[in-house]
């Protein structure tokens, strides 16, 4: 994994929020993809009450879910200022408390915007209810990229094993197109 080298965190943030004013208006998820994984929500987790999808920038992956899965409290978050009534404006490395073995699964096609990976699959990990499931979401031109939005390049490879490093075991790939790979991913019981 490379990541781009900011100044300092307020760099990062800076830097992300600029992305998102250039970026605002377009969604890199595709329903082929949530399909999916609404399937495998629906075939492996029981009773799902919270889900959260980091670095939504125009919330269409949350509208989608919600419609899909009828019931089921779907919030996001952005780094970017927004109005949308389900997402709420932080940094996605970041918690909040109630989260805490509260969340049944977490989607997001935004990783490569992390610039602490290891530190970002933790707290995500400390989110997740026993049984709950990350869903993260490798496009191959992940790897070819890196620039100050866009601060994480890494091959595959290297989203699984900063996986295991985590605290996760995948359990499966999805995978919705040629040049996409959702990583199917449950915290180790220890």
């Amino acid at each position: 994994m490379r990541n781009f080298e900011y100044e300092n965190y307020a760099h990062y943030v800076s830097c992300q929020i600029d992305g998102f004013n250039r970026k605002k208006d377009n969604v890199w998820v595709r329903p082929s993809e949530l399909n999916k994984i609404i399937k495998d929500i629906r075939e492996n987790l029981e009773n799902v009450e919270f889900g959260i999808c980091h670095g939504v920038r125009t919330g269409f992956e949350v509208d989608y879910l919600r419609r899909k899965l009828k019931g089921t409290n779907i919030i996001g978050t952005e780094i970017g200022p927004t109005d949308h009534s389900c997402i709420i404006q932080m940094d996605f490395h970041d918690i909040k408390d109630e989260w805490v073995s509260n969340v049944d699964f977490i989607y997001s096609n935004s990783f490569d915007h992390s610039n602490r990976p290891a530190h970002c699959l933790k707290q995500w990990r400390i989110c997740l209810k026993e049984n709950g499931i990350l869903y993260l979401t490798w496009v191959r031109s992940i790897s070819q990229k890196l620039d100050s939005v866009d601060c994480l390049s890494a091959e595959l490879n290297e989203y699984e094993k900063g996986l295991r490093k985590a605290g996760f075991r995948i359990v499966r790939w999805l995978r919705p197109e040629k040049r996409r790979v959702v990583l199917v991913a449950k915290k180790e019981i220890k």
